[in-house]
């Protein structure tokens, strides 16, 4: 009964990949040839197709992180949010592109990201023995909120703004801080965590500089250069979290004696 179980989580989890249709059927089976793949018309409507897959993916992937907060008492959803930066991070770039080229590099990293979310999610939920249905609920809660988005128009598709990359850099910043002051509060020491979040956030004028030249290259030559600060960063976290359950262990030994 329990492989039965995980069958039926895999399956819902797999909804966040399914959802990413490749650009080719997207479109048809008469894909551009090369010469017209650049055209202004193919690129806005690659762009819009990946718009309105980036939005209904980071809604499914809240409604995810809120259960699994949830029944993990805050202690699981941190690794969630790092794969779902990943994923925001490629497609709040795609505006400041115009080739075909790097717009489908920047889709099948999405691709990825997505794949790795649900396995991430799915690993977390059966190691927090969660419910498929109550999980569900969550999901649809968040796709609910972002359709009620665009009939209000209230909010509709951020990611196509020109400054959607510099939003999600800053909400980065943040949850970098958040994290260390978490930290910090619990008696750790997060100087190095720190130094490597201050060199990340110095990379807001190279940001800066992409988004006013509106070049691809450019935006993904600093994209991969905070991906390799953001690995250092979070391997640091890790570390940290490893330290405090050390921490916490002999506290608790401690206490028994």
């Amino acid at each position: 009964m329990r492989y039965q179980g995980i069958d039926r989580i895999a399956m819902c989890l797999l909804v966040l990949i399914a959802l990413f249709v490749p650009v080719a059927s997207a479109f048809g089976e008469n894909l551009p040839r090369p010469l017209a793949e650049n055209s202004p018309e193919i690129i806005s409507a690659l762009k819009n197709h990946i718009v309105y897959v980036g939005e209904s993916q980071e809604a499914r992937m809240n409604g995810i992180i809120r259960y699994i907060d949830l029944i993990s008492n805050g202690t699981a959803k941190i690794d969630l949010e790092w794969i779902q930066e990943d994923y925001l991070t490629q497609a709040s770039s795609i505006p400041l592109m115009y080739t075909a080229r790097e717009i489908n590099a920047a889709r099948e990293e999405m691709g990825k990201q997505s794949l790795n979310f649900a396995n991430a999610a799915q690993d977390q939920l059966l190691f927090f023995n969660g419910n498929f249905n109550t999980m569900k609920d969550y999901v649809n809660d968040s796709m609910i909120a972002l359709s009620d988005s665009f009939v209000s128009a209230r909010d509709p598709q951020w990611l196509a703004r020109s400054g959607a990359r510099l939003a999600v850099f800053n909400a980065s910043s943040s949850e970098r801080n958040t994290t260390l002051s978490d930290l910090v509060r619990q008696g750790i020491d997060v100087t190095k965590a720190r130094e490597i979040s201050d060199q990340i956030d110095s990379q807001r004028t190279n940001l800066e500089n992409a988004l006013a030249h509106r070049g691809d290259v450019t935006i993904q030559s600093v994209n991969s250069d905070i991906k390799f600060l953001n690995q250092q960063f979070r391997n640091a976290v890790l570390d940290y979290r490893a330290q405090l359950r050390i921490m916490t262990s002999v506290a608790t030994v401690s206490a028994m004696k």
